[in-house]
């Protein structure tokens, strides 16, 4: 469905951009040979992008927020990724190139090595291999068989983002090395003979037969390639450049799969995940003439995106006739920092539209339930509350069996005598796929408009296995106990813009409330137990706005949006708890503080406290503007502290001089 006018407008914009002839004209991917995007997020297979195969198995490696998109941080002890054996990653009696990126806590102790990547027999003994060496230096370093290791070398610090690579020029018989696109270092190779190792290729790891043992990388890795060629010195600069200025655009419809005369929403999510501001985004896409256009926005403009920022707008499409639609790419221009313009496309999404009186067409035949399986459980907690009072439900979806599951959806129902207050209500939840062992959980909270017990309907789960066939799962039903609320309690959730509840055990405080854009917005969470009671257990949860995240190191995300801490008070004493919310984007929001509490083992009557406090983002410092202070340790200072010393000053100069001291 793409239109030819839009194909000619974007060549003609690239046309425009005027990149370097020899860049243009060879191409980056040209003689890739593998390519590690590290975009996974999740799971044990790091995959390679490039369509050789050379698909990776990560052993202990953890994925984290990565350069661009999530990476793998690899601990220094034991983690590192195996690529099998193939000949396809061996330099032979070519040219090759190797490139990542990289960022280190620390520089490696004395006699050891960090390594990147490495594919070489013995100890460096017929292969090749990039380090981060004791030294402080990036080493690029290749050998034949018995023959001397030559390397080139590049200089790094710790704790930020490099890009690093290593040529072999067969052409100029020089091994080259590049950190962040300039060229650091280069040695003369003369006399170098084939490279054919028969090891595996290691990320993360390196023998070192000299020494009698294994190395590891410590730090973390992102964005690999390997070319069976000698990347020109432009080529690995624009590919640096590229990295620096990136931005990310993707499309998707939800639900994907609908009734004859439903309607969809499509979602276009635009991020920079590059390392400098961008600026001019211009974001359009285009509807399908046969399907029609509801309601919502099908392009959108932008001043500026910051690194690792995001933004999103959505249109809604209704289908009239039965099928499958394909629908096209969205389409972005951007100017980096130095005022050139580039694009970048989204992938394409897929509707399936199904007849409103008929069946789905793909057949559901009987296969072995063992081999592909998803369990779902539905669970409350508090599952005892007081009438007005909240709890939490969460639905966990777990692949118990030995394949994958793919297009899952999860969807559920909330009673009739409960509100949605806040969460991830699945209506419905849709994951493209959980492999064998993996789970996924979904919480959202709910409040009680009566009393009484009540059993909530069964989610359910629908997911197809590894031949296409259709299953579904329910979980099994539960139960809520809402206790009666009594004239005057507090015992139920309070939901109130006021931070303070009627009983004064539990408050939000504003710290810091208005702030600028890229500033930590300061709360304080304080609960206090009273000294006739037993011991009080405490759970605290903040729910920052949309796309915001609790910094504070007491916090541990939960899902869904939503940070917690939990923590126990002896009678008579009390706790206050500082939260840090590092702010990202301009506007009026609301942050919102759960406490729940219950004394002794008395776990039915727990107490739930919904606290809200409204803050402010700013673009910029107004004029005059003066920061709220953050406070002290202790909490407050004396009122009118700073007046009654200057006071006492004065009395003690005057009697001084009055001659009443010696």
């Amino acid at each position: 469905m793409r239109r030819i006018g839009i194909a000619v407008w974007v060549l003609l914009v690239i046309a425009l951009v005027g990149l370097p002839a020899g860049v243009q004209a060879e191409g980056a991917d040209d003689g890739l040979v593998a390519e590690w995007r590290f975009d996974e997020g999740s799971g044990s297979v790091l995959a390679d992008s490039s369509g050789n195969g050379n698909d990776g198995v990560i052993h202990g490696a953890t994925w984290v927020e990565g350069e661009y998109g999530t990476a793998l941080s690899f601990d220094g002890v034991d983690d590192y990724v195996v690529i099998p054996t193939d000949s396809g990653i061996n330099p032979i009696d070519g040219s090759w190139t190797v490139e990542a990126w990289i960022t280190v806590p620390t520089i490696p102790p004395s006699d050891h090595n960090y390594p990147i990547m490495a594919k070489h027999d013995g100890d460096m003994d017929n292969g090749y291999a990039l380090l981060v060496s004791y030294d402080g230096n990036v080493h690029y370093m290749v050998d034949h068989y018995k023959g001397p290791v030559y390397k080139a070398i590049g200089t790094i610090s710790t704790n930020s983002w490099y890009h690093v690579t290593g040529v072999l020029d067969k052409s100029t018989n020089n091994l080259n090395m590049f950190v962040n696109g300039f060229q650091t270092g280069s040695t003369s190779i003369s006399g170098l003979g084939t490279i054919n190792p028969s090891n595996p290729l290691w990320i993360g790891r390196y023998h070192r037969g000299s020494r009698s043992r294994y190395e590891y990388f410590n730090g973390i890795i992102d964005e690999i390639r390997i070319y069976n060629r000698a990347l020109t010195a432009e080529e690995i600069k624009a590919e640096y450049e590229q990295g620096t200025t990136a931005l990310t655009l993707t499309k998707s419809a939800a639900p994907h799969s609908i009734k004859q005369g439903q309607t969809t929403t499509v979602t276009i999510t635009v991020k920079n995940t590059g390392t400098t501001e961008i600026t001019d985004i211009e974001v359009a896409d285009t509807i399908p003439s046969d399907l029609t256009f509801i309601s919502g926005e099908t392009s959108k403009t932008y001043t500026s995106l910051r690194p690792k920022d995001s933004r999103e707008f959505q249109y809604v499409l209704q289908p009239s006739d039965v099928g499958t639609f394909n629908l096209d790419p969205a389409t972005a221009t951007y100017e980096d920092k130095d005022g050139n313009y580039h694009t970048a496309e989204s992938e394409t999404a897929t509707i399936t539209v199904i007849p409103s009186t008929g069946t789905t067409p793909a057949p559901i035949r009987p296969i072995n339930r063992a081999a592909t399986a998803l369990s779902i459980t539905k669970s409350p907690s508090p599952h005892s509350i007081r009438q007005f009072g909240e709890t939490t439900i969460t639905i966990s979806i777990e692949n118990t069996g030995t394949t994958d599951a793919t297009d899952i959806e999860i969807t559920d129902a909330i009673h009739p005598s409960f509100d949605l207050v806040s969460g991830d209500f699945p209506n419905p939840k849709r994951y493209d796929l959980i492999r064998p062992g993996e789970t996924r959980d979904i919480q959202y909270t709910i409040s009680a408009k009566e009393s009484g017990t009540f059993t909530l309907d069964p989610a359910t789960v629908t997911y197809a296995d590894e031949d296409g066939n259709i299953h579904e799962a329910t979980s099994e039903p539960v139960s809520i106990k809402v206790i009666p609320s009594t004239e005057g309690s507090t015992s139920g959730g309070t939901h109130r813009s006021n931070p303070s509840v009627s009983t004064a055990s539990v408050q939000l405080h504003g710290e810091k409330t208005s702030v600028v854009l890229g500033e930590d917005i300061l709360l304080k969470l304080s609960a206090v137990n009273l000294i006739t009671k037993p011991t009080m257990h405490v759970q605290v949860i903040i729910i920052p706005p949309s796309g915001m995240s609790v910094t504070s190191s007491a916090f541990a995300k939960s899902g869904a949006g939503q940070y917690t801490t939990t923590y126990e008070l002896e009678p008579g004493t009390g706790k206050d708890i500082e939260v840090a919310i590092r702010s990202n984007q301009v506007g009026d929001f609301d942050v919102n503080g759960r406490i729940i509490y219950y004394f002794g083992d008395d776990r039915d009557d727990a107490e739930d406290h919904t606290l809200t406090l409204p803050i402010t983002v700013r673009a910029e410092a107004e004029a005059g503007f003066t920061p709220t202070p953050t406070a002290t340790e202790d909490g407050m200072k004396t009122p009118g502290f700073d007046f009654m010393y200057a006071l006492c000053m004065v009395l003690f100069i005057w009697y001084y001089r009055r001659g009443g001291i010696l």
